[in-house]
């Protein structure tokens, strides 16, 4: 706008029809100013509904909408179902017969309260996100090919640290085969000195009976003994040591050199944080103690527990429901589950109170591991499709095992100083963030524990101020953003934290004690009490 139009604020007001300074009446209709001399000519204008007022009162008479579908017409009613502004034509038209029409005034009034929290959140929060967004869009271009170059060299140093390995077990197996040469020359030269023993043995024999024979010996007859028998007994052949070359499973193998991942450690996305959490459904599940829960998806969520029946059966149900709590499929397991997750294909895991993990595919159970003298507390699935299980031995100790299939490949239990990293207690909860990090909820130690993927220690977490003594974590969850969610029995809270441990905030959940706690792919929390199942909105 060039400088001549800006208008002067302390400039006179002028009269609309004839210039007359500071004219002392304004008609809302027409939005102009006008005289005293001239609002009779201003009136006589009757294709306008004049609505004149004093100047200072001027804004005091609503102002109304213009109907845009009848010009001559003024809307005083908002149709919902359409959600537009309609006026009497609109309605003796029958176009909303039916639906729901009120007052337009007071939807004017509770929409300009929406425009006005949405112009504070995207002057406040929307747009410095984007300028954020920005000058991390112009970083991350910057970065581009020094964190390349980084990806390659950790996967270089992987395969460099392979061959290594694979170099120490050739020469291992090379010793071997030394090992076992020598034994093998040892033990045919041993065989050699006694087939050449026996041999002797032989000719001496044949000796001795050819004698008796041309001699007509009767003696020797009379008392001989045949050794036929025992020169029959031939000597096993030595077998040459064989190797036998394992076929090389390259999923196994590329699970265990390390996957790429397009998970982010960060979204742009800005899902804030609510000051108090609030239930969008809830559903009763049957049971009347509900032992914990998996998502299967953004509608359908797996629950284990025990039905009021208090038949024997009933612990040994799991059940699928929809959100809105109809039940999909009940399958009853070999024993009692005891912990449940579902995997990256949807099938669903459990372990059991017989120290089983399980799998069902296909409608099948099938038997995956089988632990000995160590009691499942809770197990999850990862980014990369392993499985990570959070057991104790009843007695003095507490570890987070890793698995390929029924394959055992790391243990976390110690920390650097070789002290327990969680308590024994038996009450822990267990899920892996989107930045591979390890994150259990010790109930008894009263803290989330924190390990990277390799089993490192990151950070212990234990309620939002040192002094806080009631953080008795009950749950545990991780959302699209990489926070962690964490439930809590006694002071009815949710604590967010960022995917670094830094406290975000608590959120006020109407649940007393958790008895299951899980997020879905939305970023909406499931939690369950005794009998019910809540699906409840944490973030906007």
């Amino acid at each position: 706008m060039e400088e001549g139009n800006i208008e002067d604020a302390n400039s006179p007001i002028h009269c609309d029809l004839c210039n007359e300074p500071n004219p002392p009446l304004h008609c809302e209709e027409c939005q102009c100013n006008v005289c005293l001399a001239c609002v009779g000519k201003h009136l006589s204008e009757l294709s306008k509904d004049h609505k004149v007022v004093a100047y200072q009162k001027q804004g005091s008479i609503p102002k109304y909408i213009k109907c845009q579908s009848h010009a001559s017409e003024r809307c005083e009613l908002h149709c919902q179902r359409c959600d537009l502004p309609v006026c009497n034509t609109c309605l003796l038209s029958n176009a909303h017969k039916g639906h729901t029409l009120t007052e337009l005034m007071e939807v004017i009034r509770s929409k300009k309260e929406v425009i006005e929290k949405d112009f504070e959140e995207i002057q406040q929060i929307t747009y410095p996100k984007y300028e954020e967004i920005l000058i991390q869009l112009k970083s991350d271009q910057l970065n581009v090919d020094s964190y390349f170059e980084d990806l390659t060299e950790k996967i270089t140093k992987q395969g460099q640290e392979w061959h290594v390995e694979v170099d120490r077990l050739v020469s291992k197996l090379h010793n071997d085969i030394l090992a076992k040469k020598k034994n093998h020359i040892a033990s045919l030269q041993r065989q050699e000195e006694d087939i050449a023993s026996t041999i002797s043995e032989i000719k001496q024999s044949i000796q001795d009976l050819k004698r008796i024979l041309d001699l007509e010996d009767f003696y020797s007859t009379a008392v001989y003994k045949s050794k036929n028998a025992v020169f029959n007994r031939f000597p096993e052949k030595l077998s040459f040591p064989s190797f036998h070359p394992k076929k090389i499973d390259t999923g196994h193998l590329s699970r265990q050199f390390g996957v790429f991942t397009t998970e982010s450690r960060c979204s742009f996305q800005s899902n804030l944080l609510l000051k108090s959490s609030y239930t969008i459904e809830q559903f009763e599940s049957g049971h009347r103690w509900i032992r914990g829960l998996a998502c299967l998806s953004e509608y359908e969520i797996w629950i284990i527990g025990s039905d009021n029946s208090w038949s024997s059966d009933s612990d040994k149900r799991m059940k699928l429901f929809t959100t809105k709590g109809e039940l999909l499929r009940s399958i009853k397991a070999n024993d009692k589950p005891v912990a449940i997750a579902v995997t990256k294909k949807g099938d669903l895991m459990y372990a059991d109170d017989y120290e089983n993990i399980n799998i069902v595919e296909d409608n099948q159970i099938k038997e995956v591991i089988r632990l000995k003298g160590w009691k499942v507390l809770e197990l999850c699935t990862t980014l990369s499709g392993d499985l990570l299980v959070i057991m104790n031995d009843g007695k003095n100790s507490s570890k987070v095992v890793r698995y390929c299939g029924p394959t055992e490949i790391q243990t976390i239990q110690f920390n650097d100083h070789g002290q327990s990293l969680y308590s024994p207690g038996g009450k822990k909860y267990l899920v892996e963030n989107k930045n591979f990090d390890i994150c259990v909820a010790d109930h008894d130690a009263h803290a989330v524990v924190v390990v990277n993927q390799d089993g490192k220690l990151r950070y212990r977490y234990t309620g939002e101020t040192a002094s806080e003594k009631s953080f008795d974590p009950n749950g545990i969850a991780t959302d699209s953003q990489s926070r962690i969610i964490i439930g809590t029995d006694k002071d009815c809270n949710i604590h967010v934290l960022d995917q670094e441990g830094q406290f975000l905030s608590q959120i006020y959940m109407r649940v007393y004690s958790p008895k299951g706690f899980c997020v879905d792919a939305n970023d909406s929390l499931y939690v369950a009490d005794y009998e019910k199942i809540y699906k409840i909105r944490y973030c906007s």
